[in-house]
């Protein structure tokens, strides 16, 4: 059958080579069919883990039209509506196209249907090298870093391909080429492992009726590298101080930017006005949000010393350039371009967003050993959210769902409770500044309801102890559980528009801390210091956390100074419990 099928391609394309050859000069419309029979949704547009196919239409060959005739599979915590395949040019001008938009469940479901690009506007050519190029992908990564999102099960997408070379000799040179991608795309088939066949075999008696959803197509553009903004003028003469005589961070909860934590970490980079400064914020996503924000004083983004609320005023105080750096892979974060900008910044802060994508882009790279010396000379450096989260010594890294407090209480491994470093170790952690030694972090702190996940994280790192009446502490953990000493269990968890300040005080002194919010706040933007007083009674996998005598500092004002080395400097606001996987108080706020 396979063969009747290639002959009957062969057959059409010698028709359209003889029509060119006759001295027919108009377009002559061609298909490419291609087989995507196990073809694995692993990440995110651009991620090196994603299928990409190659195939040869001609030069400057148009893509007319789109058949889609498909069996998809979501695994389960990922959506239909996010399994997508771009086809594109090979610098990525071109179409993405999800089939089952609106489908936002998991499970298996056919996808037909016919476009005509030009109906859309979304006609496209690929370039002189003629080829088009397949990436699938999905929409969002829900799943672990190395786990597949679903599988493109088996089907066919069928691609209309109007070519115009020159008469005749290219025709003949493009049907060739043609049959060259369709006899790839068979050997790929016969590679298939025997796993995708046992796959297949299940999903043909499993997959329901072609689903009731819309298909979506949307323009496709190039991804870059990396991008960058600047706000004011980056090639400006510096001369405020490249290195710090101690260290200074910025822990903000998310929400609403504190301003004034911005302008003392503009002030601890030994920033005035007519030194100039670069302030540099880092992320994975998004764009020059900040940028603005930061340098200008009001909506009018005037350079006034008259400060309106919600904004920073850099200029005012001294900076010349605000910059933004979006650094969404690997490759990225070991640009020596991206590190250029990095290492001479004055101040640097890291944007939200979500922390597993800084782990998994950043973590090892160049950008990380940047990054780190950037602290050993103590300039100064913030995070919010996401950007919060990975300040610790140990990370709440997220790389699956965001983990809830009562599934973490009820089962404190389950899969969306993720650490680095991993296993839990007391090196190797990502950044892990010697200042916030033994801490972890959580933000949106009291708007979210996080104590109960909080709770359970911090008793991960609980290492074992083995007891008369037997072991306490959870398996893998790394410190102590106890109600002194300055090297055990501990973390932060942060409120919305709210931001800590902490700072190093010299050899010999302790890292101290206050709390700052906005004068505009309309929240209580109170911080919680979390320390187990004794290790979990019971911590195992698949099991409700027990652990008893949690102490809980609550510091809502901004007088007040914390010692964070001894955990001093805050009365005891609560003792908390969890008992067989419930808070005790339940209102612990």
């Amino acid at each position: 059958m396979m063969i009747v099928k290639c002959l009957q391609r062969l057959l059409v394309l010698i028709v359209v080579s003889t029509a060119m050859g006759l001295g027919l000069a108009q377009a002559n419309p061609l298909s490419l069919e291609v087989n995507v029979a196990g073809v694995l949704d692993n990440d995110e547009r651009g991620a090196a883990s994603n299928i990409v196919r190659d195939f040869y239409v001609g030069t400057r060959a148009s893509i007319t039209s789109f058949k889609w005739d498909i069996n998809l599979t979501s695994f389960a915590g990922s959506y239909l509506s996010e399994m997508q395949v771009t086809f594109s040019d090979s610098l990525g001008n071109g179409v993405t196209f999800t089939p089952g938009g609106g489908d936002d469940f998991d499970g298996t479901v056919d996808y037909a249907g016919f476009q005509d690009l030009g109906d859309l506007g979304l006609i496209f050519q690929v370039g002189i090298d003629g080829i088009l190029r397949l990436e699938f992908h999905d929409g969002f990564k829900d799943l672990g870093f190395d786990e597949p999102e679903g599988i493109w099960n088996f089907g066919t997408l069928t691609f209309g391909v109007a070519a115009v070379p020159e008469p005749p000799t290219s025709a003949l040179i493009l049907g060739g080429l043609l049959l060259l991608a369709i006899a790839a795309t068979r050997r790929r088939e016969v590679r298939q492992s025997a796993t995708s066949k046992i796959v297949l075999a299940l999903v043909s008696l499993l997959s329901v009726s072609s689903a009731v959803a819309e298909p979506v197509f949307e323009p496709a553009k190039p991804i870059a590298l990396y991008s960058y903004f600047a706000t004011g003028n980056p090639n400006a003469v510096v001369s405020a101080p490249s290195s710090r005589p101690t260290p200074s961070f910025v822990l903000m909860g998310g929400g609403p930017d504190v301003d004034p934590a911005f302008r003392w970490l503009i002030k601890r980079a030994g920033i005035e006005p007519g030194s100039g400064g670069r302030f540099v914020v880092i992320r994975a996503t998004g764009t020059d949000g900040y940028n603005p924000y930061i340098y200008y004083s009001d909506e009018a983004l005037s350079t006034s010393g008259n400060v309106a609320d919600m904004w920073v005023g850099g200029a005012s105080l001294g900076l010349t350039s605000v910059e933004t750096l979006v650094i969404p892979s690997v490759k990225a974060a070991n640009s020596e371009a991206v590190n250029a900008i990095v290492s001479k910044a004055n101040v640097v802060f890291i944007a939200g967003g979500d922390q597993s994508h800084y782990i998994r882009f950043w973590k090892g790279t160049l950008l990380e050993r940047t990054l780190i010396a950037l602290m050993n000379k103590n300039v100064p450096i913030g995070g919010t959210s996401a950007g919060l989260a990975v300040l610790g010594q140990f990370d709440y890294s997220a790389l699956y769902k965001s983990a809830t407090s009562e599934d973490a209480m009820l089962d404190p491994y389950y899969k969306d409770i993720t650490f680095d470093p991993s296993p839990l170790s007391l090196q190797g952690g990502f950044l892990a500044p010697p200042a916030l030694e033994s801490l972890i972090f959580d933000s949106h702190f009291d708007s979210r309801d996080r104590m109960g996940r909080f709770i359970s994280f911090i008793s991960r790192i609980v290492a074992p102890t083995i007891t008369p009446g037997g072991t306490l502490g959870c398996s893998g953990g790394v410190l102590p559980a106890s109600a002194s000493g300055n090297k055990t269990a501990r973390g932060i968890g942060i409120s919305v528009e709210t931001a800590l300040l902490v700072q190093g005080n010299g050899d010999g002194n302790p890292v101290t801390a206050t709390r700052v919010s906005n004068a505009s706040t309309a929240t209580e933007s109170a911080v919680y210091f979390v320390r187990p007083s004794v290790p979990p009674s019971m911590c195992k996998p698949k099991a409700p956390l027990t652990i008893s005598t949690v102490e809980v500092r609550k510091l809502s004002d901004s007088s007040t100074v914390f010692n964070l080395t001894d955990w001093t400097g805050v009365p005891l606001y609560k003792h908390l419990d969890v008992t067989s996987g419930q808070l005790f108080p339940a209102d612990w706020y």
